[in-house]
């Protein structure tokens, strides 16, 4: 049996080819409709790190401004001197390299990397926003953690925390690993939170400050930001309100469940882990801490979409407000805790066939969240039919590890991904 590492590079490459293969196909098809230009590259939230790039920051209360987004990607940019396609050249060899460093990190086998590579909204690291710096600092912050290098970590965080705010899910989920790698009468020791305040609070501390100071100085109010993102944009703590949907056409509809079925189970295992360690008191030895991290960093992204999203969403019918699933298909996938989880997954087996049904009764609960009447409502029940039965697909590869199915899976996310591609690329807003 042969135990050779793979070659990354050449299998990142051969993805590579095989998206833009596909994405060619579909051009000449049809299905895909137009080129990346700079034009079509510059959308939504990119419009307004241009603005910081060239202008700093601009605020006017109560309507979306520039002051609503962190500092370090538009000024990173200034800095490189670099127009729109250089940036997101730029940006998509940054996520090359840190995918490939994470990849000698975490060994992840060929198709589980595809499977990867190949997710609906991986194309956001070609984009003029956040995703590639914000892929680059949380690999180097994954490394620093294995490597239990504290000055890394530190200054990952640090960069972290001036670049998108999801960086706020890492408070959580490093206290998490901290606490949850050692009995809970350690939690609390002096050590313990030692670690917790000087390696992780104090540095994401530390960037908080600092936009708060960017933006006093340049807009004159230091809280510029969270109160554009809780007035303008609806980011304030809320019960969520049934059923959470998207307000789009029906194909991004489909890839947004999926993401929010990807998010359910990250919650279920880390619902599961957290049970565990406070019945049990330690954890299974099988768990990495990195493994950990990821899951509770994926949770807390669940959270933030469930109970501080806002509700823009008219449903109807009955055209009445419900939980906006904004954010969802940014803040789970193009991340590398999305790889350091499906690395941890295909660790597993599931040990009965047994398991697919409940997997299958498991999700037709989950989609009472999005359509409450979706039993009696048939087209409906047929949109959500389509999305379990490519669900189903994954889980046969799952279960039974046939290697045609799992390359099969990843030119179909290959083509899913040209195809969502061209959606923001028309003007979509995706997220």
């Amino acid at each position: 049996m042969s135990t050779s590492r793979p070659n990354y590079p050449l299998l990142i490459l051969a993805y590579l080819l095989l998206f833009v293969g596909c994405a060619a196909v579909l051009y000449w098809e049809g299905s895909v409709r137009v080129l990346p230009v700079e034009a079509r590259l510059l959308r939504f939230d990119a419009n307004f790190y241009l603005g910081i790039r060239d202008s700093g920051y601009g605020y006017n209360p109560g309507n979306p401004s520039t002051a609503g987004f962190f500092p370090l990607f538009p000024y990173v940019w200034r800095w490189s001197g670099l127009g729109i396609a250089g940036i997101c050249i730029a940006n998509g060899l940054l996520y090359l390299v840190s995918l490939g460093f994470l990849c000698r990190l975490l060994r992840p086998k060929p198709i589980v990397l595809g499977l990867f590579m190949s997710l609906p909204f991986l194309f956001f690291v070609w984009t003029p926003l956040t995703e590639a710096l914000y892929f680059a600092l949380t690999t180097l912050l994954l490394y620093g953690l294995v490597r239990k290098n504290g000055w890394l970590i530190f200054t990952s965080l640090l960069l972290a925390g001036l670049t998108r705010a999801s960086f706020i899910f890492l408070v959580p989920a490093l206290v998490g690993m901290v606490w949850m790698t050692r009995p809970k009468k350690e939690a609390f020791s002096w050590p313990s939170l030692r670690r917790i305040l000087l390696w992780c609070l104090l540095p994401l501390g530390l960037s908080v400050v600092i936009v708060a100071v960017i933006q006093y100085v340049q807009v004159g109010d230091p809280f510029a930001y969270y109160k554009l993102q809780t007035e303008v944009w609806g980011r304030k703590f809320g019960l969520p309100v049934l059923p959470m949907g998207v307000n789009k056409p029906r194909w991004i509809i489909r890839t947004t469940r999926m993401s929010l079925w990807i998010g359910g189970l990250v919650s279920v295992i880390g619902l599961r882990y957290l049970v565990q360690w406070l019945w049990r008191d330690r954890l299974r030895p099988t768990l990495r801490p990195i493994e950990l991290v990821a899951i509770i960093y994926l949770c807390m992204c669940v959270v933030s979409i469930v109970f501080f999203n806002p509700t823009w969403f008219w449903w109807s019918p009955g055209e009445r407000n419900a939980t906006y699933l904004v954010g969802i298909n940014r803040y789970l996938q193009p991340n590398p805790f999305m790889l350091v989880f499906l690395v941890y997954l295909f660790r597993q087996r599931l040990r009965s066939p047994w398991a697919l049904l409940g997997l299958a009764v498991a999700t037709h609960l989950l989609w009472f969240t999005v359509a409450l009447d979706y039993l009696w409502n048939q087209p409906e029940y047929e949109e959500l039919l389509v999305v379990t039965a490519a669900l189903l697909a994954y889980w046969l590869y799952y279960y039974f590890r046939w290697p045609w199915l799992g390359y099969a899976l990843i030119v179909f996310g290959a083509v899913v991904q040209a195809v969502t591609f061209d959606h923001f690329l028309w003007g979509l807003h995706l997220d």
